[in-house]
């Protein structure tokens, strides 16, 4: 008897695994040696609740699935644990823990013979809001408590409303709104001068920390923390296609620069038989790179776009390959190649997360 204030979540999609065999204890000269072989059971859902008072984890159930007659069981088997007590459920804001068959088993269990209605037309049972209102009723000997939903790294401020670092609201309205605007807003930062500027020049020895933040802020929109523009949302949706435009041409140029930077490095090789055969093949995959783009950004399909890239990102790779054999064979200054191996690996890695994009949105 009394009152059990519990915190009720699930954990799903748990691995059921069985070790092979036993594991051995530990023996005179030896340790404790665990079966790394393993049988798989599928996968496993666990309900559990937590005491806040005693905080111990009370009436777990653990099955296959994690539904609306799942969970419902769950809370019954756990007020069955001290049927006279008060129950009262801290839960998030899962359909689940508002559903027409949680509302019968409270109805049931405290005794109300109220005409609970049918779902979706009228009554208690009409629409998740009655049923939220009647789960919450603090007459009832069961109740729920439902958590407000809390944006990751959101803080209350004194007043007691829940705000996020960088200006984002937590109304789900409004925070659709915020971010769609912060995101077109680089737009405009890249017109008056936050993006990285390029010359069709020589590569130049070490890009600066803040140089790679402004290029970052470029491919990826969302990372800005500039102050938020008022203007209008759809403004600057239209302007989406300049974005996506200026992050082609950023890639694109820094293709033409590696290019051009090892067109000079391979005029200055050795001409003898080996110092003849690196140069054709760097100067092969240090150029193709930059045309597989060039084609694929006129891609006629996604399909083929990803090909494109990836081939791209291949010649990339290979003359990584190239680059670190002159590096190691001495046959041309030692500085002059890493700022080449740098930047390849930075073409490689964005190559690739371009494929692994446009393959995802693919498969959807």
């Amino acid at each position: 008897m009394g009152t059990h204030v519990v915190s009720t979540h699930e954990k799903t999609g748990m691995q059921a695994l069985e070790r092979l065999h036993e594991t051995k204890p530990v023996r005179p000269g030896l340790v404790e040696r665990v079966e790394f072989e393993y049988i798989r059971h599928g996968t496993l859902s666990l309900i559990a609740n937590f005491d806040v008072a005693t905080g111990k984890v009370i009436c777990p159930s653990i099955g296959p699935t994690r539904t609306e007659a799942d969970f419902a069981a769950h809370i019954d088997k756990t007020v069955k644990s001290d049927p006279g007590a008060t129950w009262i459920f801290v839960v998030d804001q899962l359909d689940t823990h508002r559903s027409a068959s949680l509302v019968r088993l409270v109805a049931r269990r405290c005794g109300l013979e109220e005409a609970l209605g049918v779902k979706g037309k009228q009554g208690i049972l009409k629409s998740k809001k009655t049923r939220r209102k009647f789960l919450e009723d603090p007459s009832h000997r069961i109740r729920f408590v439902t958590r407000p939903v809390i944006a990751p790294g959101s803080t209350r401020s004194k007043s007691g409303s829940l705000s996020s670092p960088g200006g984002f609201s937590n109304d789900p309205a409004s925070l659709r709104s915020t971010i769609c605007d912060r995101a077109f807003s680089n737009s405009s930062n890249a017109s008056t001068g936050c993006s990285p500027s390029r010359s069709a020049g020589p590569i130049r020895v070490g890009r600066s920390r803040h140089e790679i933040g402004r290029a970052s802020a470029v491919v990826h929109p969302l990372r800005s923390t500039g102050t938020i523009s008022g203007a209008n949302v759809v403004d600057r949706a239209e302007r989406l296609p300049q974005i996506i435009r200026m992050k082609g041409d950023n890639i694109a140029t820094r293709l033409v620069d590696f290019g051009a930077s090892v067109v000079r490095l391979v005029a200055a090789l050795p001409q003898d038989r080996p110092g003849k055969h690196i140069a054709d093949q760097l100067l092969r995959s240090a150029t193709s790179g930059g045309s597989n783009y060039e084609e694929a950004r006129s891609a006629q399909s996604r399909r083929d776009f990803v090909h494109k890239v990836s081939l791209a990102a291949k010649e990339m790779r290979e003359s990584v390959y190239w680059l670190g054999l002159v590096q190691r064979a001495n046959l041309a200054p030692q500085y002059e190649i890493p700022p080449l191996l740098r930047e390849a690996g930075e073409l490689v890695a964005i190559l690739m997360s371009s494929v692994k994009t446009a393959g995802s949105d693919e498969s959807r």
